[in-house]
């Protein structure tokens, strides 16, 4: 598993905290999210077979971000849909990143959206802001974060939602168009989850991010949201095993 999780029952909201695999585990699966979040995977293989692997190796390293910091982000990103994937049981319709005009370019919309399906339906939305980071993060990133993903869903169709259809139908995946489509009509209207996931370097971490967010929802600062949940990862040395996946995604390609 490239992951542990458990319950942390010291705050008002539901948190669960972690760590990332300290092992060659990380590199090589979070290496594999990175290929597949950051490039279409079809359009690679048939560069792998119509240019060969160097044409392969330069599509890849036009999608990545020059910017460590971008990269650092896109890492928390990818780690944080898979994350709540498979702790949640959850479906990413489309992989975000792969539509970025540029690998530098900033999408402003929700880091992640996820669906609930049950008998072959959407039957509830999840949105998920992600923040990862190597240096210490301010004390207000866990409220300030909570606001951002907050405002996201305000109004009856957030942008994400409409951002995944568009999407969907260029693919041509017709039977995820019809079942969000229909999802998003839906009268009661599907139910909406929130999701803060953190993804930070161990010595760099602060448990006032926590607190700030704490402090925010006691004092009524915030309103909490009915179905909210934290997650937290951290490893040791991050900055190190970021770089580590990307260089393993490149291998990947290389190795055919």
């Amino acid at each position: 598993m490239w992951y542990e999780l458990q319950a942390d029952n010291s705050y008002r909201f539901e948190l669960l905290r972690g760590v990332l695999a300290d092992s060659p585990a990380l590199e090589d699966v979070v290496g594999q999210f990175l290929l597949s979040g950051l490039t279409n995977s079809n359009h690679l293989k048939g560069i792998l077979q119509r240019a060969g692997l160097a044409a392969a190796a330069d599509y890849f390293e036009t999608h990545v971000a020059s910017s460590e910091n971008v990269r650092i982000g896109d890492f928390g990103e990818v780690i944080a849909g898979h994350l709540l994937e498979e702790e949640e049981h959850l479906l990413r319709p489309i992989e975000k990143l792969r539509y970025r005009e540029s690998a530098d370019w900033p999408m402003k919309l929700t880091d992640v959206f996820c669906v609930r399906v049950d008998d072959d339906q959407f039957v509830g939305f999840v949105f998920g802001e992600a923040k990862a980071g190597t240096t210490a993060p301010r004390s207000s990133l866990g409220k300030d974060a909570y606001r951002q993903i907050h405002r996201d869903i305000e109004g009856e169709e957030p942008k994400i939602l409409f951002f995944t259809l568009d999407r969907l139908m260029d693919n041509g995946d017709v039977k995820a168009y019809t079942q969000l489509d229909d999802a998003m009509h839906r009268i009661p209207p599907v139910p909406r989850s929130l999701r803060l996931v953190f993804v930070f370097d161990s010595d760099s971490w602060r448990e006032s991010v926590f607190d700030g967010l704490e402090d925010s929802i006691e004092s009524e600062e915030i309103e909490l949201a009915d179905d909210f949940k934290c997650y937290l990862l951290t490893r040791d040395d991050l900055r190190e095993a970021i770089a580590e996946t990307y260089a393993e995604a490149q291998r990947m390609i290389n190795n055919g």
